[in-house]
Formats: structure tokens, C-alpha cells, sequence
């Protein structure tokens, strides 16, 4: 095994209990009533077919349990649920630690405590930063599009994970489907993908791979984006109701930048140059078809189809 993706999933179902027990701890006088709504919103979480009886309930347990956590301190409040979304990980890396060979360990707890600013520390090489993708433009820019909070943290060895590629076929058994996403969202996502330097994970069927995915899956140039020894993750340079434009330093000196277009209609998207911090007359590169589009100075505008982009390389 090289690769061991470590999933929160069903332990959220353990996990509460702990959280009720640690706040009974702190709230003596109202353990018993902790204990019991604890137990009883796990009942009631774990059931998927809830009558509307029983949804209405679960929303009054959590109601009443609200009501009572907010007598705890925020700042001991947060410690006791770090300490929770911490503890799998912990015990998981502890025996990943026994087994004499190198295996990427990557963190499946949906961004919970915020888990970029200490992954790293316990041990992950990289985490996932955000709930479950879908294939539609909605999830996609929601989720591709929130990333930079999470720059920071990004190196060599430790990776931010906004989720899967949802390129191609997508989903299984009766649910397997053409993805959603047009083919202008499709540019947008490996762009994306590539520049936040985040892992590229294939969530299509590889058996029926069409020459238009395998195409954005395979192109050399937007890889080498993603791939950048440097390891640093993109910026948002800057962000307006209509385009956000990305920036990611490269090893080599260059900048890969990403012109993002979030309406319905084609867009020309200018950039100033003073705002990526690059001088002088470089050349600008398309890398999605790879050809040299000449030196520019100072400012340059490019158009981005619906919902589309333009990813540049810039080298001085």
C-alpha cells in the first residue's frame, strides 16, 4: 500500500458520544441531560429513513443540546473538539510509524478544525479541505474558489485536498454519468485543481475515458503546474462579482496564472501586471494549447468563455 486515505465517515457516529461525555465532564450539573441527548441524537443521526416524527425530534435534541453546550467557554469548547477531530488521526499515524517503508497518509475529515494548520504536525501529508464535490458548477466554484485560506499551509509533503476530479464518467452502478460540468467548467477545474498544487485525484471510470478527458487529464504543461517542485499553492489575486484571477509562484521563477470567468457569457478579463508582482516584458504562455503568445508590459487582457478560463505561464 502507498497511499492510505483515512476517513471520518461513520466515526462521527463514536465521535459524538465523546464530545457528550467531555462536556458532561465540564458541565457537572447538566451531565445526565448531555449524556441522554447525546445518546438519543446518535440514535437518531444514524437513522437515514427518519419518519417526519422523528426528524422533528432530532431537530429539538439538538435544539435543547445547543442550548446547554453554550454554557461551556468558547475557547475550552474549541480545544475539546480539536482534541476529538485530532484523535483517529493520531492512533492512525502511531501505526503507519510501525511499517518500515514510506506510505502517503491523507486525512478525510472535510476541513473540520480547520485541519490545514496542523495536519502537517500529526503526521498527514495531505487533508481534505472541504465537504464532498459534486460534478456541478455550483459545487465546483464553491469549493475551488474558497481555497486560499488554506495557501498558507500548503509545502512539499503536505497538501491541501479540495477533493476529486470530477472529469469524465463520473459515479457508479446506476449512477454512473457523463459529468455535468460543460466543457468550458471541465478547463476550469484541472486549472484550478492545478494551481492550488492540490492532489489529482481520477474520480472517472479509466475504462471509458473519451479523448476530450483523457486530453485534460494528460496535458504536459498544466501537470508541470501542478506538480511544481516548489510545492506553493496559488493566491487570489483578485476577486470581482464577475472573474477571480489566481497566481502561483514557480520553481523555476515563472508565475502560472489563471483567469477565471464566473458568468454565463464570455468575458475579456484584464490583468495588471503591478498585482502579480511581475516586472518588465515577459513571455506569455497559453498552456492549454501550448503556444507562445508573446512578451507583454504592464498590463495585459485576455477573454475567458462562460464559466471558462485561461491558464498562463508568465516567464521573464
Amino acid at each position: 500500500v502507498d497511499y492510505v486515505k483515512y476517513d471520518w465517515c461513520s466515526y462521527g457516529e463514536i465521535a459524538r458520544k465523546i464530545f457528550g461525555e467531555k462536556y458532561a465532564a465540564l458541565l457537572p450539573s447538566d451531565a445526565v441531560q448531555i449524556r441522554a441527548l447525546t445518546d438519543e441524537k446518535v440514535q437518531l443521526d444514524s437513522n437515514h429513513k427518519r419518519t417526519d416524527e422523528q426528524a422533528g425530534r432530532l431537530k429539538q435534541v439538538n435544539t435543547e443540546l445547543d442550548a446547554i453546550i453554550r454554557k461551556i467557554k468558547p475557547e475550552d469548547k474549541k480545544r475539546i473538539e480539536l482534541e476529538i477531530f485530532q484523535e483517529p488521526y493520531k492512533i492512525f499515524r502511531a501505526s503507519l510509524d510501525k511499517v518500515k517503508r514510506d506510505i502517503v497518509f491523507s486525512f478525510c475529515q472535510y476541513g473540520m478544525g480547520n485541519v490545514w494548520e496542523w495536519g502537517q504536525q500529526l503526521g498527514g501529508n495531505c487533508w481534505r479541505t472541504t465537504g464532498d464535490i459534486e460534478d456541478t458548477w455550483e459545487s465546483l466554484s464553491a469549493i475551488g474558489f474558497s481555497q486560499g485560506k488554506c495557501s498558507p499551509w500548503s509545502a512539499p509533503g503536505r497538501w491541501n485536498d479540495p477533493d476529486m476530479l470530477v472529469v469524465g464518467w463520473v459515479g457508479w452502478g446506476p449512477a454512473l454519468h457523463y459529468t455535468r460540468l460543460t466543457t468550458n467548467e471541465q478547463y476550469t477545474h484541472i486549472s484550478l485543481w492545478s494551481l492550488l498544487a492540490a492532489p489529482l485525484l481520477i474520480g472517472c471510470d479509466l475504462n471509458q475515458l473519451d479523448a476530450f478527458t483523457l486530453n485534460l487529464l494528460t496535458n504536459d504543461e498544466v501537470l508541470a503546474v501542478n506538480q511544481d517542485p516548489l510545492g506553493k499553492q496559488a493566491i487570489q489575486v483578485k476577486k470581482t462579482a464577475e472573474y477571480e484571477i489566481w497566481a502561483r509562484d514557480l520553481d523555476d521563477g515563472s508565475k502560472a496564472v489563471g483567469l477565471f470567468n464566473k458568468t454565463e457569457k464570455p468575458l475579456n478579463i484584464p490583468v495588471d501586471m503591478k498585482e502579480l508582482n511581475v516586472n518588465g516584458k515577459p513571455v506569455l504562455r497559453d498552456l492549454w494549447t501550448q503556444a507562445d503568445l508573446g512578451k507583454v508590459c504592464g498590463h495585459f487582457e485576455m477573454k475567458a468563455q462562460p464559466h471558462g478560463v485561461r491558464l498562463v505561464k508568465l516567464t521573464k
